[in-house]
């Protein structure tokens, strides 16, 4: 079922599904499949920029499931050519994207 969770998405890897500081609905990350776009936890903090060339600590990631690599995800975030480096477990994905709120 949902989460009833919203999470804030500001980031540029997404850019062209979510715009800056859209809510998402979160709902269970039961039976993922590639093109399913997952939040998921990050092994440790990362440091990236936001749009306006600011830093910004992510602790989570939300980017689309583009492949399996048996207990592992492959992701991408849409605007990237390349996969994130850290393939998340179903243990580390909080849940999957299920709608926008603009």
């Amino acid at each position: 079922g949902c989460h009833n969770l919203l999470w804030i998405e500001c980031t540029t890897s997404m850019a062209n599904t979510f715009t800056c500081y859209n809510a998402l609905l979160i709902y269970d990350s039961f039976n993922l499949r590639i093109g399913d776009i997952v939040v998921y936890k990050l092994p440790e903090p990362w440091t990236t920029q936001n749009d306006n060339n600011e830093d910004v600590i992510l602790t989570y990631l939300i980017h689309r499931v583009v492949a399996v690599n048996g207990t592992r995800f492959i992701v991408r975030g849409d605007l990237n050519d390349y996969n994130d480096e850290y393939q998340p477990t179903k243990e580390d994905v909080v849940g999957k994207v299920k709608g926008v709120v603009y």
